[in-house]
């Protein structure tokens, strides 16, 4: 789970978060504010991704202070998920959502112009 920064804002919309099922490879993006809330990217999570995979049972992340407080701890041990953040050139996080943030930015850079 990461996010992609710096696109073009669009009714308050200028980043993308980015999840990517580890077996599938199926990667859903969804559009959020810079500043994203905690609680809209729960609402992302359930309303996006659970509908495909059910209720993740651990998400890999890197150590961005979005995912490393309280809140989110307190979460992920209410609905049974586990919260695990990267580690550099670890065989867990094999790059697979940057690979898939590079995929999306060169898909809309090709086929999405701004008027």
């Amino acid at each position: 789970m990461d996010f992609i920064l710096g696109f073009p804002k669009v009714n308050s919309m200028d980043s993308n978060l980015v999840v990517v099922d580890h077996f599938s490879k199926y990667g859903i993006f969804m559009v959020a504010p810079h500043a994203c809330p905690v609680e809209m990217v729960i609402d992302l999570i359930f309303k996006n991704v659970t509908k495909y995979f059910d209720v993740p049972q651990d998400i890999v992340s890197e150590r961005d202070a979005k995912f490393t407080g309280r809140f989110w701890t307190v979460l992920f041990n209410m609905i049974g998920t586990e919260l695990k953040f990267s580690t550099t050139n670890h065989l867990q996080t094999d790059g697979q959502t940057k690979k898939m943030n590079v995929v999306l930015e060169d898909y809309l850079r090709h086929n999405v112009s701004i008027s």
